[in-house]
């Protein structure tokens, strides 16, 4: 499969080729060709040129997940500039650090999230002009030039296209930034290829009549934007709404005849839904299931799809893949080309079965992030001997099969074993009143008497099915005999949902900060482990 052809390429190719077929198709609104969309995108690129957009310049936006901020994407690429696309939640100083950092000059903006730049009017530096694509009244006022998205496209000049390559920059994508502040993901379009391919491995398009791909996934994070890959990719039609609905999830598959679907923290939600006779009549063929639940083979029975699934990031891709996982902790092995070693502190090769942090590389070029914006130090440390350093913890088994084990920063230790958060959810999802689960640890009374002893006692959340009647206490009995002792949580929190990102990532520095409520079981401290 050609990961190397751009996707604004693709499109510009199947314009001219087939302007009438279906490229888009959104939820309840308008369908696009390839045709018109890949000319609504140039007039982008013409509007761009006017403001004096030139190649390698960064271009802030803050979009709802819309047919504008493809366009506007797709746009920047036809003058070899660089998107840098904000989280539409950001306001105030989280706001101000990406326009900052990014140095940015212009920002295309929606008309809904416009009069949060007002409180920042004399704390963005380099900001010169704002578009604000969907203006329906009086601009605001700013002390920057601002265009309604109607004067922008009028004012557009025919822009000199450069053909993007694949090696280009296509975004700048900014990480959660958890454990500091954020940073800039310089990726390169060939990853994003990779991660789409990755999404459904050994898919053939051939098996596919009028078949479609759907997203409704954040366009300022990679998971937006790899749908759209996909759709040329694997011959598909990509259908998207503005987010993810879970009562109309299953109407918009069998409406729009959907037959791919990347499951990014959804699935147990899906599962979690009372059983219908009809579960399985859709078209839905592969999903891509991220995290992989415990459940998984039923969803694959009930709901008749293929599951895949996979170890990746935005900084690497999908380095390891698999279209037939065995068991929920399974993450594939390394995709083509990908090398993976699981290392100690020193970079060093651990034995087969032992946990150490997963490093990364590829056999091409640029297959691999560039490196983060404006931060070389930050760069130089996650790039070591020839190796990026992902921040995860796994292992290899006997037969080659990737295990992800958790984030380093999330790991912990309890009177001497290291846990995996990510396995305490797993069995606490495997009781079947538990829809989502996040577990995280806890200063221990040891750690309180010895600072310099690092000692967790485990915590974990529950959100529990609804109508439910599931005590902490009982949750610990259920999971006594499927754990560890050392594993099975001294506090049970049981609440109404969990804090998390646009991305669907359980923003768990939340949770460790919070004070444990009402409704949190604490079964006593147990020195004798």
């Amino acid at each position: 499969m050609d990961l190397e052809t751009p996707l604004p390429v693709l499109i510009a190719d199947l314009a001219e080729k087939e302007p009438g077929r279906t490229f888009i198709e959104e939820i309840d609104g308008p369908t696009h060709t390839y045709g018109d969309f890949h000319d609504s995108v140039r007039r982008w690129a013409d509007g761009f040129a006017a403001v004096g957009v030139q190649a390698e310049a960064v271009v802030a936006t803050m979009l709802p997940n819309n047919i504008t901020s493809y366009r506007c994407w797709l746009g920047l690429s036809w003058l070899r500039a660089i998107e840098v696309p904000i989280n539409p939640q950001f306001l105030g100083q989280t706001l101000a650090y990406p326009l900052n950092h990014s140095r940015a000059e212009v920002l295309v903006i929606a008309e809904r999230f416009v009069e949060r730049l007002d409180l920042l009017r004399d704390s963005l530096p380099h900001l010169r002009t704002v578009v604000v694509p969907d203006a329906t009244g009086a601009l605001p006022d700013l002390p920057w030039r601002v265009l309604s998205g109607e004067e922008f496209l009028a004012n557009g000049i025919q822009a000199s296209y450069s053909t993007p390559r694949y090696h280009d920059t296509h975004a700048v994508i900014y990480t959660s930034g958890t454990t500091g502040p954020s940073k800039g993901v310089l990726q390169p379009w060939v990853n994003l290829h990779g991660m789409a391919w990755g999404m459904f491995p050994d898919d053939n398009p051939a098996n596919y009549d009028n078949g479609a791909i759907f997203t409704c996934w954040p366009t300022f994070h990679s998971s937006g934007k790899f749908g759209m890959v996909a759709a040329p990719m694997f011959d598909l039609r990509m259908v998207f709404r503005e987010g993810f609905s879970l009562s109309a999830f299953w109407s918009d598959i069998r409406k729009y005849g959907c037959t791919h679907a990347p499951l990014l923290v959804v699935s147990g939600l899906l599962m979690n839904e009372p059983e219908r006779a009809d579960d399985a009549d859709n078209p839905l063929v592969r999903v891509g299931m991220y995290p992989l639940i415990p459940a998984f083979r039923d969803f694959e029975r009930r709901f008749g799809v293929r599951v895949s699934a996979g170890f990746g990031n935005t900084e690497v891709g999908w380095a390891a893949t698999t279209s037939a996982p065995a068991d929920h902790k399974v993450n594939g092995r390394p995709a083509p080309g990908y090398h993976i070693r699981i290392a100690d502190e020193f970079g060093e090769a651990l034995p087969t079965g032992t946990v150490g942090e997963i490093l990364v590389r590829h056999d091409k070029p640029w297959r691999l992030n560039k490196g983060y914006l404006g931060m070389p130090e930050a760069t130089a440390d996650a790039w070591r001997d020839g190796w990026f350093h992902t921040g995860d913890a796994g292992r290899f088994d006997e037969e080659g099969n990737l295990y992800f084990v958790d984030r380093l920063k999330d790991s912990l230790r309890r009177r001497g074993h290291n846990i995996s958060s990510f396995e305490v959810e797993a069995e606490a999802l495997a009781h079947p009143d538990v829809v989502e689960a996040a577990c995280v640890g806890v200063p221990s009374e040891l750690a309180h008497e010895n600072d310099a002893v690092k000692d967790d006692d485990v915590k974990v959340f529950v959100v529990l099915a609804e109508g439910s009647t599931l005590t902490g206490e009982q949750l610990v009995e259920f999971l006594l005999p499927r754990a560890p002792k050392f594993m099975v949580p001294r506090y049970v929190e049981i609440v109404p949902a969990l804090p998390k990102t646009p991305t669907g990532k359980v923003k768990k520095v939340d949770l460790r900060n919070q004070v444990a409520g009402p409704t949190c079981y604490d079964r006593g401290p147990d020195r004798r482990r």
